[in-house]
């Protein structure tokens, strides 16, 4: 996952030729990795279609407590986007795999579990 912000170039003439800036819009990305299983629910074929159809789809990354005091628990992040690409590979005897990209649509939100 990766979350960017854009920065909007505020400077003006009272700024003695130094750059001034403000965050802007935030944006997200989600990519990931896949076996093919063939029997499952979800696979290959589910996010292909998804993508074609131009289905919205709600994501889930679930990120494992570090026990570390204050943070422990998963920390989870909840967001919904459209798939932009997905590939599936395989080399020559080996299980095959698929990765899928997702472009975020709207806010992602969090919580510690």
């Amino acid at each position: 996952m990766t979350i960017t912000t854009d920065i909007r170039d505020i400077t003006n003439k009272d700024d003695d030729g130094w750059k001034n800036i403000l965050p802007g819009l935030k944006s997200a990305s989600c990519a990931m990795t896949a076996f093919v299983a063939y029997g499952n629910d979800f696979n290959f074929q589910e996010f292909q279609n998804a993508q074609l159809n131009g289905t919205e789809i709600d994501i889930e990354i679930r990120v494992g407590a570090t026990g570390t005091g204050a943070d422990d628990g998963d920390r989870v992040y909840q967001m919904s986007g459209f798939i932009t690409s997905v590939e599936l590979s395989s080399a020559f005897e080996e299980t095959q795999e698929f990765s899928v990209n997702f472009d975020i649509n709207g806010a992602v939100t969090f919580a510690q579990q």
